[in-house]
């Protein structure tokens, strides 16, 4: 059965290709979130960011835990993947 992937060069780049589009998309929403630019989303961030949407004081705590996985209070780029 032949592959539509084409020899191993060419899957390599595919798979690179689609590896830092989806890196890169992940960057480009936590720099975004990262309001501040210190290289982590603070709670003020968090605020900064979903103030629109209306969250109570007790959905941005949750949010913050939700995503804060080593629990120091800010999310990281690592807590963040």
């Amino acid at each position: 059965m032949a592959s539509n992937l084409g020899n191993n060069e060419e899957l390599g780049k595919k798979i690179t290709d689609k590896l830092n589009f989806s890196f890169k998309r992940v960057r480009d929403a936590f720099s975004t979130m990262d309001i501040g630019k210190h290289g982590n989303i603070s709670m003020e961030d968090l605020k900064i960011y979903f103030g629109s949407w209306g969250l109570t004081p007790d959905q941005f705590d949750w949010l913050l835990r939700k995503f804060d996985k080593d629990q120091d209070g800010k999310i990281s780029y690592v807590d963040f993947m």
